[in-house]
């Protein structure tokens, strides 16, 4: 324990992880939703795909936090 608070030190490797982390979240989310929009037969509404493309990415990361947990 230290007396002060200290910032997070970002250096590159910290900043090249948490930035493909974002992209993979934003691929993720386009890609549910374009898919969703490609395999549907009337166009659902953005509010429904929103919802869904966030659950399924939310479903995902906690598989991917609970997987790293034991290592």
């Amino acid at each position: 324990m230290t007396n002060q608070y200290r910032w997070v030190n970002w250096n590159r490797h910290k900043r090249v992880y948490a930035a493909l982390i974002v992209a993979a979240i934003l691929t993720g989310i386009a890609g549910f939703a374009a898919v969703t929009i490609a395999l549907s037969e009337a166009t659902p509404d953005p509010a429904v795909i929103a919802i869904r493309s966030l659950g399924a990415t939310a479903y995902a990361l906690l598989h991917v936090i609970l997987v790293i947990g034991p290592l």
